[in-house]
């Protein structure tokens, strides 16, 4: 059995890591996805659905960059394409995303893509639906273990309808140099829950897998 010091002393270690990995953390969750990575979420998703049409396209946390726009846009070059972050930047709506909201009238956007900020991805998700049009679709970077835990469970069973997951079989680079990824990523297709019915889509009951290869995209 281990002793008072010992359990004492590996709790403040634990203690001391947190401490250091929430100081290495970037302010609102600011990590830039590099444009290939976009442009590999973009094409998967027509690949995937090759009839899908969209109009509208939204991109929250868009950032400096704005790489998921910037990707849809090369492959859809007359939509209408729409970022929101919370930080100023160049090319975006400043406003915190979970409280923007549809203008009057609007029927809400066609597609919706991000890598949202990790602490608040189950928020993202959610209010991403209340913006996203009937039979539109959503486009999220997501760390493959989003898909564990009970909580989460119920989030992908009760208040999403999962679509598609695609595994990134090279983990993501997010700052200059090679793949500084700590964790695996996946790409995650999702709609409404109660989706009207959409004959062009034809979407499944169950979600499909798939592996993204970064060879495959070059």
């Amino acid at each position: 059995m281990e002793s008072f010091d010992t359990v004492n002393n590996r709790a403040r270690v634990l203690q001391q890591r947190k401490q250091k990995r929430k100081a290495e953390r970037r302010e609102h969750d600011n990590y830039i996805t590099s444009p290939e990575v976009a442009q590999q979420g973009i094409d998967w998703l027509f690949k995937q659905y090759p009839e899908f049409t969209t109009t509208f396209v939204l991109e929250p946390g868009c950032g400096d960059t704005s790489p998921f726009l910037y990707a849809t846009g090369k492959r859809c070059p007359n939509v209408i394409r729409t970022g929101v972050d919370i930080r100023e930047v160049p090319n975006g709506v400043h406003q915190d995303f979970l409280d923007y909201r549809l203008a009057p009238g609007s029927r809400g956007y066609s597609l919706i893509a991000t890598n949202p900020p990790f602490s608040l991805a189950e928020e993202f998700m959610l209010h991403s639906l209340e913006l996203l049009a009937p039979g539109g679709l959503c486009l999220f970077l997501l760390r493959l273990a989003f898909l564990e835990s009970q909580k989460r469970y119920e989030l992908w069973t009760e208040k999403v309808k999962l679509l598609d997951v695609g595994v990134l079989t090279q983990r993501p680079t997010f700052t200059k140099g090679g793949s500084d990824a700590k964790t695996a990523y996946m790409f995650a297709i999702f709609t409404h829950v109660q989706h009207p019915n959409n004959p062009v889509l034809k979407f499944l009951d169950e979600p499909r897998l798939s592996w993204l290869s970064a060879l495959e995209s070059k």
